[in-house]
C-alpha cells in the first residue's frame, strides 16, 4: 500500500469518525429539526439534522454540545444523535433514576423507590373525557386559593367528611343558593337565620323559645276572666 492509498484510507476513517460540535442556531419549523453547528476545529456545518427518539422532542439552546456523525463518511452531511447542555443539566441523580429538565429549573424525575417528583411554577392537565387518580392517601395544599369547578355537578363521597374553617354556600350566579341535607344535623354553637324557618315536624327545645320578645315558657295571657293566666305548665313562676 503506497502513501496515496494510506492517505486515502486515513481520510475515510477520519471523515467517518463522530465529531463533537456546539449548536449555534436552530430551525424547528421543519419536519426534522436542524441546527447550524461549529466543530472543535472551527468549521461550521449548516442544516445538520437532529434525530430524536420517538415520542420525545426538545429544542436545545444555543451553546449546547452534541455528537454529530457523518452519513456515509461524508462530513458535508452530518446528523446529530445526542445533545446535552452541561450548564443546566440536573446532577446528583441516583443510579437508575430517569428525568428530563428545562433550563429554567423545571424537571420531572422518576426517582429511586418508586417516586415521581416534579418541579414547575404552573401545571395544566387536559383530559378531554376523564381523569382518574387512584391512591391510598391524597393531599393537595394551596398556599392561597383552592378551586374546584364542576360544569354540572361535584360529588364528594366518603364515610366521614371533615371541614375546617368557615363555610360559605352561594348559588350558581353568586346569590342565595339551596342546600339540601338528607340526615341528622348537629350544630355545636349558635344558629343565626335571616329568613323564615319552615318545620314539617316537631321542635324540641331544652331551653326557652322567644318569638317577638315573648317567652314561650314564661308568657302570660292578661285580660282573662278572673285575671291573667299563669305561665305554661312546666314553666317558671
Amino acid at each position: 500500500m503506497d502513501s496515496r492509498d494510506k492517505k486515502h484510507y486515513g481520510d475515510l476513517i477520519r471523515n467517518a469518525a463522530p465529531t463533537r460540535v456546539v449548536l449555534i442556531r436552530t430551525d424547528d419549523e421543519k419536519k426534522m429539526q436542524t441546527h447550524q453547528v461549529k466543530g472543535l476545529s472551527g468549521e461550521v456545518f449548516e442544516d445538520v439534522e437532529y434525530f430524536q427518539p420517538y415520542g420525545f422532542t426538545s429544542r436545545p439552546p444555543r451553546g449546547s454540545e452534541a455528537v454529530a456523525f457523518p452519513v456515509g463518511g461524508d462530513r458535508g452531511h452530518l446528523i446529530i444523535l445526542a445533545c446535552s447542555d452541561r450548564a443546566v443539566r440536573k446532577k446528583d441523580m441516583e443510579e437508575g433514576e430517569v428525568g428530563f429538565y428545562h433550563r429554567n429549573g423545571d424537571y420531572v424525575y422518576l426517582k429511586d423507590g418508586n417516586k415521581l417528583e416534579t418541579q414547575t411554577k404552573e401545571a395544566t392537565t387536559n383530559a378531554e373525557d376523564k381523569a382518574v387518580t387512584n391512591t391510598k392517601e391524597f393531599e393537595a395544599n394551596a398556599a392561597e386559593t383552592a378551586k374546584i369547578n364542576g360544569g354540572e355537578k361535584v360529588d364528594v363521597a366518603a364515610p366521614e367528611i371533615g371541614l375546617t374553617g368557615d363555610l360559605s354556600v352561594t348559588g350558581q350566579g353568586g346569590g342565595p343558593g339551596n342546600t339540601v341535607i338528607k340526615g341528622d344535623v348537629r350544630i355545636i354553637g349558635n344558629l343565626v337565620v335571616t329568613g323564615n324557618i319552615t318545620v314539617g315536624g316537631d321542635i324540641t327545645a331544652g331551653g326557652d323559645v322567644v318569638a317577638g320578645g315573648v317567652s314561650l315558657r314564661d308568657h302570660v295571657h292578661p285580660g282573662c276572666q278572673g285575671g291573667a293566666t299563669g305561665p305554661p305548665v312546666g314553666g317558671g313562676a
